[in-house]
């Protein structure tokens, strides 16, 4: 199992890191494998950057909903909107 305390703000040298390590699954991406893994630890101890946005969109896109939403944030090439 593993904790919320199992992990340092250094996600190399955290518990959880080698927790992960320590696990044998057959990884035929392992660049893929191991983006995935950063982005699970750190989806859960960072605060949500998008504010709670419940909707996003790429900005090439207009789609007529978006008019309906509360606009959050734009974050790259997406932008975050929330339910009203």
């Amino acid at each position: 199992e593993i904790y919320p305390g199992d992990w340092s703000s250094d996600v190399c040298s955290s518990d959880l890191h080698r927790k992960m390590e320590a696990i044998q699954i057959p990884v035929h991406e392992k660049e893929a494998f191991n983006k995935a893994v950063q982005v699970a630890v750190l989806s859960y101890i960072t605060t949500d950057p998008t504010n709670g946005a419940t909707h996003y969109h790429a900005t090439y896109v207009r789609p007529k909903w978006a008019t309906k939403l509360k606009y959050k944030i734009k974050i790259g090439e997406h932008i975050f909107f929330q339910e009203t």
